[in-house]
């Protein structure tokens, strides 16, 4: 008899296990939440545009975020970059005193004596080193256009 009523407990506690034990998964409710970013457009773009070896954009750049739209119409890779220069350092003295020692420089590296080539740039002048470079537009592609804003 003590045989009988183990047989019949283990076979209720099978019952009981199969049937409580269900292959369904239980799910919790989860509540989605549905962000729309908007992104703000610009509200200073300032262009600029390279057909060629030049670039073409406004004389005059305010402070504050400025965002460059550069189109490189060229078929060339170009880049641009904004650099505030020390007082009393212009255009005529980058044009006198670095472009040339890039220009060396480059044309070195250009040849495979980078060793050379990098030597040169310790001619550049004192002041180039308190040049306070703000970013630009990175190498573009001829025929492609970067946007790029700023904090000047």
């Amino acid at each position: 008899m003590k045989t009988n009523s183990h047989f019949a407990i283990t076979l209720m506690m099978i019952a009981i296990l199969f049937f409580n034990c269900k292959n369904e998964k239980k799910t919790q409710s989860v509540e989605e939440t549905t962000t729309e970013e908007v992104a703000e457009k610009p509200s200073n773009v300032i262009n600029v545009v390279t057909r060629s070896m030049e670039f073409q954009s406004v004389d005059t750049i305010p402070s504050g975020w400025n965002t460059f739209k550069y189109q490189n119409l060229s078929n060339e890779t170009h880049f641009f970059l904004l650099d505030k220069y020390p007082e009393g350092k212009t255009i005529e003295n980058t044009l006198a005193e670095v472009a040339p020692v890039f220009g060396s420089g480059m044309d070195l590296i250009n040849e495979g004596k980078a060793q050379e080539g990098f030597a040169e740039f310790a001619k550049l002048p004192a002041w180039y080193g308190d040049i306070v470079f703000s970013g630009g537009s990175g190498l573009i592609a001829p025929k492609h256009t970067s946007l790029t804003t700023v904090k000047l």
